[in-house]
């Protein structure tokens, strides 16, 4: 796929919906860290030097009422105290149903910026998924130390949304539908659909392959991250114009309530948020989903 210069102008699985005024643009969210910082927070724990402004020298305010002294945010604390900040607003009242998905798809668009996939490995083993010096595989819990791009066989990068079934060109770089994941539980998961299963064929540190009532294959995540992965689908499918098909939306809409956003979300979405420049809403506000019928 050819990527177009513009990431606001960026469909995968539909055409550009027409802009209404519910695609208004919305208020920015978080600064944008300065890239100079990069290879000083690129130590394992991802963790920025502090710098102490000069009197006459003090971080300006930026649109949205942040100041630049916010995009060094490194640590869960912090990264939650930055994020906490836009979930009060909801920037979408009053919007349900497809016009709410649009707002979304407008807002996430006109802020994405696209980075280049070898930057993107980078940043999700450096900074995005730091946590305490370690990163930790969504589906088993196991973890590397962080601080730089470990061996494919060990571990790698899971798109949540799989590649083979629409996450390719820009959407394949997107940050929100990302996750490090050991590289068997990967390979188990593959492209399967997530679901609840009641017959298990393969397990390993809680996540389960196997079937569901009806017969079907599934994949079901470890308790600690299942609404991790729905709010990744819930943002995928409405950025990049995918559907959902119900029996995987039921599960994913349980999960949700069943593993709520806790601080550690919030604060890796503020993270993406310095580096990619957009949210996903359905971390900063949960609430979104029940206003939306069928996603």
């Amino acid at each position: 796929m050819q990527t177009p210069a513009r990431s606001a102008d960026l469909q995968v699985g539909s055409p550009n919906p027409p802009k209404t005024d519910a695609m208004r643009p919305m208020p920015s969210l978080f600064g944008r860290r300065d890239l100079t910082t990069r290879s000083q927070a690129s130590a394992p724990g991802g963790e920025a030097p502090g710098k102490t402004a000069s009197a006459g020298s003090q971080a300006k305010p930026q649109r949205g009422g942040f100041s630049s002294a916010d995009t060094v945010a490194r640590s869960p604390t912090q990264g939650a105290k930055v994020a906490a900040r836009a979930v009060a607003d909801d920037p979408f009242q009053g919007l349900r149903d497809q016009a709410l998905i649009r707002a979304i798809r407008g807002a996430a668009l006109a802020k994405k910026r696209t980075l280049d996939y070898p930057e993107v490995r980078e940043l999700i083993f450096t900074i995005i998924d730091s946590v305490e010096g370690d990163v930790e595989c969504v589906y088993t819990g196991r973890k590397l130390p962080a601080g730089k791009v470990p061996d494919d066989a060990d571990m790698n990068l899971e798109h949540v949304w799989p590649q083979s079934r629409g996450a390719k060109g820009v959407a394949k770089r997107d940050m929100h539908n990302i996750l490090v994941a050991d590289s068997e539980a990967n390979g188990k998961r593959g492209n399967t659909p997530f679901g609840i299963v009641t017959t298990p064929v393969w397990s390993k540190g809680g996540s389960v392959l196997g079937l569901d009532a009806d017969g079907d294959e599934v994949f079901m995540p470890r308790k600690e991250s299942r609404g991790d992965v729905a709010r990744c689908i819930f943002y995928f499918a409405s950025v990049y114009g995918f559907r959902v098909e119900p029996k995987e939306e039921a599960a994913l809409r349980a999960w949700d309530k069943e593993d709520p956003v806790d601080p550690r979300e919030l604060a890796r979405d503020g993270r993406i948020v310095q580096e990619q420049g957009n949210a996903n809403y359905f971390v900063l506000h949960p609430q979104l989903i029940d206003r939306i019928s069928d996603i």
